[in-house]
This record gives structure tokens, C-alpha cells and sequence, in this order.
């Protein structure tokens, strides 16, 4: 499996993007099933299939409420908005 990291409650994995849906519903399927444990808690997971993993979780900008894509200031660019006001 092409798992690269591990943050927090994320799994990082690296693969073509005709392999990504595949490797997205393994991964899925590792964490959820469990038979012992979803005896006694239901295991749940999601996933999102992305270029860079800053584009997986939009942040909200604090003067507009307007959702968008993390860029790190050393890429000096500007924020890529989700969607306009």
C-alpha cells in the first residue's frame, strides 16, 4: 500500500491517480472493518482524493467566512478562494 504518513487521524497515501480511487476504498475499508471492535464501536472513515494534501481540508478566512485552500506563505501566493461573495 502507498501510505506515506500518518497525521493525527489521517492517512497520507501516494499513487497514480487511476490507482487513487481503489487505494482510497482499501484504506477506508482497513480502518472501518474490524470485527471485534465494531461489535462495541461503530468505526467510520472518509476520504478525499487530492493533487496536495493542503487542498484536502479548505480553512475559513477569518474577515469573509469564505472557505479556502491552504497555501504556505514560503509558495507566496495568494488564498485560493472556494468561492466568491
Amino acid at each position: 500500500m502507498p501510505v506515506v504518513g500518518l497525521i493525527h487521524d489521517e492517512v497520507l497515501a501516494h499513487c497514480s491517480k487511476k490507482d487513487a480511487p481503489e487505494v482510497q476504498n482499501l484504506i477506508i475499508k482497513r480502518l472501518t472493518e474490524h470485527e471485534g471492535l465494531n461489535e462495541v464501536v461503530p468505526l467510520r472513515a472518509d476520504g478525499d482524493i487530492v493533487s496536495h494534501w493542503s487542498d484536502a481540508k479548505p480553512l475559513k478566512d477569518a474577515d469573509t467566512g469564505l472557505e479556502y485552500l491552504f497555501t504556505p506563505r514560503w509558495a507566496g501566493g495568494e488564498k485560493r478562494f472556494l468561492e466568491t461573495a
